[in-house]
């Protein structure tokens, strides 16, 4: 993917080019099950109704509470609420893992090197957030501060609770309170996911 985008900013990598690049945040959650029923022996796949047989037993329904999950963040950190069920009173941050990310943009960079692939073991329950960083950036208060990420992440902490339709609602509210009538410095993008 960094080649890509080297090569649509046609970046050569010379000081005096410009330093476009770009933020992100990939994960991928494997769903499928990884118990023996969900591999198929070669044996069987000469018999059209074994295999559809296992292909059946396969696309059931996940019914396992863990998943493994793969991520890698350029600039933009993974928040993970383990599953608020399992926690006392979320009176401070000790709920909420933030995984970080490279300190270096998807594109040419001074020290350019691979993305850390984090593997992650998510449980059912578990709200993951990844987000861009529009929302801890932008200017807003009374004191045109920026919200910051300990304000972003005791924001999820107190929101995690609820039902993720309201927490969309409570994030837009308070972004849009925040910002009052300042313009919007930056894109604002927010993702997150009950397991």
């Amino acid at each position: 993917m960094r080649d890509s985008i080297i090569d649509a900013l046609q970046q050569k990598g010379q000081s005096d080019e410009q330093k476009d690049g770009m933020d992100m945040s990939l994960i991928a959650i494997n769903t499928q099950d990884s118990s023996p029923k969900s591999q198929i022996p070669s044996s069987k796949l000469q018999d059209p109704e074994s295999v559809i047989a296992r292909n059946e037993a396969i696309s059931e329904p996940q019914t396992s509470n863990v998943f493994e999950a793969q991520w890698a963040g350029a600039n933009n950190p993974l928040y993970i609420v383990r599953n608020p069920k399992n926690l006392s009173g979320l009176q401070d941050l000790t709920g909420l893992e933030e995984v970080k990310p490279d300190k270096q943009p998807v594109a040419i960079c001074e020290n350019i090197k691979p993305f850390t692939n984090h593997e992650i073991q998510l449980y059912k329950g578990d709200i993951i957030y990844l987000v861009s960083d529009g929302y801890e950036d932008q200017f807003g208060g009374t004191k045109y501060k920026k919200f910051m990420s300990k304000q972003l992440k005791e924001l999820f902490v107190n929101i995690c609770e609820k039902p993720m339709s309201e927490q969309k609602q409570i994030l837009e509210t308070t972004f849009i309170n925040w910002k009052g009538e300042n313009e919007q410095i930056d894109d604002v993008t927010i993702l997150g996911m009950k397991i």
